[in-house]
C-alpha cells in the first residue's frame, strides 16, 4: 500500500526525452519515500484506431518494459489498448487510473501528453483532475537536439534513413536488437550443436534473428555483438529484413544475445 507517483506514456524506444521524464520521477519519488511506476500502453494506440500513420515500434513491449525498469522505476504497468479503452473519456480514464492505483500521489507526464477519446484530454485536463482529487500533478519540458524535439517519430526516420548516429544520440545509448543467430534467414537452429558442425568454417553465412519491428536502412554496419559469456565487434549487413554477419562469430556468441548498432559501413 506504498504511495504511487506515477509516470504515463507510450515510451517507445526510451529515448533521452523519456528518460528526463523517468528521472524527475524517480527522483522524487525516492525523495518522498514512494513507489515509482511507469503505466505504458499496448498495442501502440494509433494502431487500434487504425491511423495510416501508425508506426512500426522500435523495441517489443517486453524490451520497452525492461528498459523502463532499468531507468530506475520500481515497477512497470502494461495498460491493453482496445477500442473500449480508447472510447474512454478524460474523466473516464482519469478514474481508471485512481481504481487501478488506489494509492495515487502524483502524477507525470510530457508537456505533449493527450489523452482520452480523439485525444480530448491534455496536460491542463490532466493537471484538473489531479488538483480536484488533491493529487500532485508535474510537468516534464520536452528535451530538444539542435532545437528540435527529441522524439521517436526522429529516431524511427533516422533509422530508416541509415543515420544510426543519429538514433543512437536522440536515443542515448546504441540502437540494439536481443535475438538469436541461425544458420539460414527462414530455419531457425534447433540447437547449439547445429551453430558448430562448421564452427571453423569462416566462409559459413550466419545471420541475426530478432523481433524487433524496426529494423535500420539496408546496408552495412558496425556492431558490438555480446552475451554473458563475452563480446565481438561484428560487421553486419541488413538485406531483405534479415540481419547478415560478414564477420566470423566465436563459438561462444552463437547462442545469440544483444546486437548493437555503433555505426554505419
Amino acid at each position: 500500500m506504498q504511495a504511487v507517483r506515477l509516470v504515463i506514456g507510450i515510451f517507445d524506444g526510451v529515448h533521452l526525452g523519456h528518460r528526463a521524464l523517468l528521472k524527475q520521477t524517480v527522483k522524487n519519488a525516492r525523495t518522498c519515500r514512494q513507489m515509482s511506476v511507469a503505466l505504458t500502453f499496448h498495442p501502440h494506440p494509433k494502431r487500434v484506431l487504425k491511423f495510416s500513420n501508425a508506426p512500426q515500434l522500435i523495441y517489443p513491449i517486453h524490451h520497452r518494459c525492461y528498459l523502463l525498469r532499468e531507468s530506475g522505476c520500481d515497477a512497470v504497468c502494461v495498460q491493453p489498448f482496445d477500442e473500449a479503452f480508447a472510447a474512454l473519456t478524460p474523466e473516464a480514464f482519469f478514474e481508471h487510473l485512481l481504481r487501478r492505483f488506489t494509492t495515487l500521489v502524483a502524477v507525470h507526464v510530457g508537456e505533449d501528453y493527450r489523452f482520452g477519446s480523439c485525444c480530448a484530454g491534455d496536460t491542463h485536463t490532466l493537471e484538473a483532475l489531479c488538483r480536484r482529487h488533491g493529487i500532485e500533478f508535474h510537468i516534464c519540458p520536452n528535451l530538444k537536439d539542435n532545437g528540435e524535439k527529441i522524439s521517436s517519430t526522429r529516431i524511427r526516420k533516422a533509422l530508416r534513413e541509415g543515420s544510426i548516429d543519429v538514433a543512437n544520440k536522440l536515443l542515448g545509448a546504441p540502437y540494439h536488437c536481443i535475438g538469436w543467430v541461425q544458420n539460414h534467414p527462414h530455419e531457425a537452429c534447433s540447437s547449439l550443436n547445429e551453430t558448430t558442425e562448421n564452427a571453423e568454417n569462416n566462409s559459413e553465412t550466419l545471420f541475426f534473428h530478432t523481433h524487433n519491428e524496426l529494423k535500420p536502412k539496408e546496408g552495412s554496419y558496425f556492431c558490438t555483438l555480446r552475451n554473458r559469456y563475452g563480446q565481438q565487434t561484428v560487421d553486419v549487413r541488413l538485406e531483405g529484413g534479415w540481419i547478415r554477419f560478414l564477420s566470423p562469430i566465436q563459438l561462444v556468441l552463437r547462442r545469440g544475445g544483444v546486437l548493437s548498432f555503433e555505426k554505419s559501413l
